[in-house]
């Protein structure tokens, strides 16, 4: 019993001392593509707004206003346990940033080919599957914009990111 409290003495030391060391920014896009595997204690390091991903349908010739994709879930007790709506919408928002991360990093000269990267085709997914959940079966297209006055019915867009063609809606999801 004394070896198990002085083993989690050790690890919750580990880990506060860890959370108190800055890191350095990783910059190599392969090398940021196993952070996940290294959990971060740094919950307040940055403070940033994230882009929201909003998609509009195509209605006949006309396109219906834009429309948040993937809402944040209600907070209850038990997602204390057990939170998959809430696993689901943080996997989204942590996908948009190495979206973004990957928009900023890109040369210019091959942005015009950035619509055939991972990233981009996953984003496009998320999308479809959000369409398909909903029931829509109608021609698309989505973009990721900052943000203002969110809240439940509206918003104001401050300014677009990315902007997608207007793609056809297909039922088989591309992977």
């Amino acid at each position: 019993m004394i070896i198990l409290i002085i083993m989690l003495t050790i690890y919750f030391l580990t880990i506060t001392i860890f959370s108190m060391v800055k890191t350095p920014y990783i910059e190599n896009p392969i090398l940021n593509l196993f952070k996940s595997f290294f959990p971060s204690w740094k919950l307040f390091d940055e403070s940033v707004n994230t882009p929201i991903l909003l998609y509009r349908i195509k209605v006949l010739e006309h396109f219906t206003d834009w429309q948040i994709c993937i809402r944040a879930p209600k907070i209850k007790w038990f997602h204390l346990i057990l939170n998959p709506h809430g696993n689901y919408y943080l996997a989204h928002h942590s996908h948009i940033q190495q979206l973004l991360s990957e928009l900023s990093t890109m040369p210019d000269q091959q942005l015009e080919f950035f619509h055939q990267q991972v990233s981009y085709k996953i984003t496009e997914n998320f999308v479809r599957y959000e369409m398909l959940k909903k029931g829509i079966e109608n021609d698309f297209q989505f973009k990721l914009s900052n943000i203002k006055n969110f809240n439940e019915k509206s918003f104001q867009i401050i300014d677009d990111i990315l902007i997608s063609p207007v793609l056809k809606y297909q039922y088989r999801i591309d992977l």
